[in-house]
């Protein structure tokens, strides 16, 4: 299942690159993200949180940076186990952060993701719109945290 987003924020590229590089940052943007910890060698480990249909689902993944083109992208690997359910969940992320002007960027996400097992049985159709609706709450929330960022998530 793939999901993707583009979206713009007024902040320069450069500014943009350096915040979503930088992993705490970035996981305080991922809705349901906690207790991420570095393992090093741009490996890292995470709780995520989320509900969907009549579940809340908690999984632990692991993400790793596979690709860091500064200033323009970077791509990750992520795999995760839900604690409560047989099933696994794998995929890659594609982050592009592209200059439009001196002040704005337009950034692009593609979710490639594989869900088996039992929560697979839950069906893609709820997994996508979960992913779809958790990617628009992650475009608020990263966009809060770069324009305004002594107001975001807190």
């Amino acid at each position: 299942m793939q999901v993707s987003s583009e979206f713009e924020v007024k902040c320069p590229q450069e500014q943009v690159f350096a915040f979503v590089s930088t992993p705490e940052r970035l996981a305080k943007c991922i809705p349901g993200c906690s207790q991420l910890t570095d393992l090093g060698e741009g490996n890292y480990g995470a709780t995520l949180e989320v509900e969907v249909a009549f579940l809340k689902l908690k999984f632990d993944v692991t993400v790793r940076l596979t690709e860091v083109n500064a200033p323009s992208s970077l791509k990750a690997v992520v795999d995760g186990k839900p604690k409560a359910l047989a099933g696994k969940l794998s995929g890659t992320v594609d982050l592009t952060v592209r200059a439009v002007d001196e002040q704005t960027t337009r950034i692009h996400y593609v979710l490639d993701q594989t869900i088996t097992g039992k929560l697979g049985g839950i069906g893609q159709s709820v997994f996508r719109a979960k992913c779809e609706e958790m990617g628009s709450l992650f475009a608020e929330n990263l966009k809060a945290a770069l324009t305004h960022p002594q107001e975001a998530l807190s």
